[in-house]
């Protein structure tokens, strides 16, 4: 028996079954989460250059929670004066590439915890990671929908539609990050089993 193995808790232990999540093989599963998470970080890695390439004059986290429509006009319009914001449009649709990585990244991570871990926590952990996840990628794509809305007047859109790009952009920011939190914590607590497991293997 494998260390995995080893930690897997009976169905009896665990009421709330994670056999429905097991589609593929653990070892599968554990590979489609690695390349997920390469392509997460390479898809991440264009979109920052494409974002910079556009000469945006502040930040992402800068540009979309700003929560002022005549700050987002100011921002549009420099980039008007550059020719990049049609560019700019282009790296929003792009971002939909990006928030797909993110929910797989997320699902398969937090259901790879599930099925690692034999106690409560550490299935609540990992539905944590994967409804975060979600939660993250919807509100981006919500965020782009009201972003192309706005662009199609970039200089006369209504200001309450940058409060809505922000607020969005927020909850994006928010799940994201409770995801990465939720999924760190998760991978601990799976190393910690498998070591203890192993201990208690080498012991007896």
């Amino acid at each position: 028996m494998s260390h995995i193995e080893a930690v897997r808790p009976t169905a009896s232990a665990r009421p709330l079954s994670t056999s429905r999540w097991r589609v593929f093989p653990l070892w599968l599963h554990s590979v489609l989460v690695v390349l997920a998470l390469a392509l997460m970080m390479g898809v991440n890695g264009e979109l920052q250059n494409r974002y910079d390439a556009t000469g945006y004059p502040v930040t992402f986290f800068e540009g979309q929670t700003t929560f002022s429509g005549t700050a987002v006009k100011g921002h549009w319009a420099e980039l008007a004066q550059l020719g990049t914001l049609e560019a700019f449009a282009q790296v929003q649709q792009f971002d939909f590439i990006f928030m797909a990585c993110v929910a797989a990244f997320g699902v398969l991570g937090g259901l790879l915890i599930v099925r690692l871990t034999s106690g409560r926590l550490g299935r609540t952990i990992g539905y944590t990671t994967v409804v975060a996840a979600i939660t993250g990628a919807l509100s981006d794509a919500l965020e782009n929908v009201v972003s192309f809305v706005m662009l199609a007047d970039p200089t006369g859109f209504a200001d309450a539609l940058a409060i809505t790009h922000s607020g969005f952009a927020v909850l994006k920011f928010a799940g994201m990050t409770i995801a990465m939190l939720a999924g760190t914590v998760g991978a601990v607590i799976v190393i910690m089993q498998l070591v203890r497991s192993s201990r208690s293997r080498r012991d007896g």
